[in-house]
């Protein structure tokens, strides 16, 4: 997801479908993951670190939709604000 926001960012890619064409993949699982480039960096970290929250899970992460507000995202995942 953060590779195909740089795309859109940097001019590479002048839109989804673009996008879609050039990584082989649907216009619905681009969809689904594109939101997970707008994690809050603490989420993204935490999961790098395999320290997300019992059950959160690449299928939980894509099929909720996910708040461009960082506290909203943090709560809706079941991350604690002292993590």
């Amino acid at each position: 997801a953060h590779v195909w926001a740089e795309e859109l960012f940097s001019g590479k890619a002048d839109s989804l479908v673009e996008l879609v064409e050039r990584h082989k993949v649907s216009a619905g699982y681009l969809k689904k993951l594109m939101p997970l480039a707008f994690l809050a960096p603490d989420i993204v970290t935490s999961i790098l670190a395999g320290k997300q929250p019992a059950g959160l899970s690449k299928e939980k992460l894509v099929s909720k939709t996910i708040s461009p507000i960082w506290q909203e995202q943090r709560d809706a995942l079941g991350f604690d604000a002292a993590q």
